[in-house]
């Protein structure tokens, strides 16, 4: 039983596994790298905007409150989410609505609302030096859209890859049992007794066709040997009659002869006729052994 990843079919579609299996790992990579890269940009983004902050409120909290209202009176859809709270956590201005954040750094995943919807941000919380709390939140809607984007890209190229593999092993598998099948078919008929019939060639002088041409030399040369033993065959067949027709008339002789002399001189010809057929056998085996170390001598050559 032919083992399937060992037909052709097997093989193009294994092949075409490993491509799709390539691309699937390439598109993991390049998701999580180009994920890893909009989330620093976030990070890069907030604390940039945190520092101009505290640079611009260089009086204390009253004017980064100043700050964050006048960046807020300028919103734009791509506009950034502030809070400002104070030690006790009360809000001091800012229209980020979520809690803040009790420890200082970034975070990941801010959990707040806006428009009555609930959002995620990325966030950089700032401890300033009253105690008060600066919060500066990026939203990740843009990070959400470009994964989105990018997993059904990438599972778009694996699927279509996975569907040129398995059409591609079924049209190379379909090809090349067609041309198995007609040499199959020759090699049957030639085993069957039909030694005219040579391998198919398509004349596009590829794997197949050069295979086929050398099985047809090597079945012209066997027509050949055959037809050159059908020959030896009926010379010998020839050469033989005589002495045989001379040894069967000399025990005739032998059979009717009534004198004992007659029958001795009938059974000695007949003795000297059947030593000249062990020499003629002789010579054939001669032949034979000369016949079969001509190709050792040719290839020692």
């Amino acid at each position: 039983m032919t083992r399937p990843w060992r037909s052709t079919f097997g093989l193009v579609a294994l092949v075409a596994s490993c491509f799709a299996l390539a691309t699937l790992v390439i598109g993991v990579v390049a998701y999580e790298v180009t994920h890893e890269a909009l989330e620093i940009q976030l990070d890069h983004r907030v604390a940039i905007e945190t520092r101009a902050l505290i640079d611009e409120g260089d009086d204390g909290p009253t004017g980064v409150a100043a700050a964050i209202r006048r960046r807020e009176a300028a919103r734009s859809t791509a506009s950034l989410e502030y809070l400002l709270v104070d030690p006790a956590g009360r809000r001091v201005a800012g229209s980020l609505d979520a809690t803040a954040p009790t420890l200082p750094g970034y975070l990941e995943l801010l959990h707040y609302r806006r428009d009555g919807e609930h959002r995620i941000a990325q966030a950089l919380t700032t401890r300033l030096p009253d105690s008060s709390r600066l919060v500066v939140a990026a939203d990740r809607e843009v990070i959400d859209e470009m994964d989105a984007t990018l997993l059904k890209l990438f599972a778009g190229a694996f699927g279509v890859m996975l569907l040129l593999g398995i059409g591609g092993a079924w049209l190379v598998g379909a090809v090349t049992r067609a041309r198995l099948s007609r040499i199959d078919r020759t090699a049957l008929a030639i085993i069957d007794g039909d030694l005219a019939r040579r391998m198919p060639l398509t004349g596009a002088g590829d794997e197949f066709d050069r295979v086929s041409a050398t099985l047809n030399r090597m079945l012209d040369r066997i027509g050949g040997l055959m037809d050159n033993l059908r020959q030896v065959s009926s010379d010998v067949a020839h050469d033989l009659r005589t002495p045989l027709t001379r040894l069967h008339n000399r025990l005739d002789e032998a059979l009717s002869a009534r004198d004992v002399d007659e029958k001795r001189q009938a059974i000695e010809a007949a003795a000297a006729q059947s030593r000249e057929l062990l020499d003629i056998f002789g010579a054939l085996l001669r032949i034979a052994e000369v016949e079969a170390l001509s190709p050792r001598t040719h290839f020692q050559d």
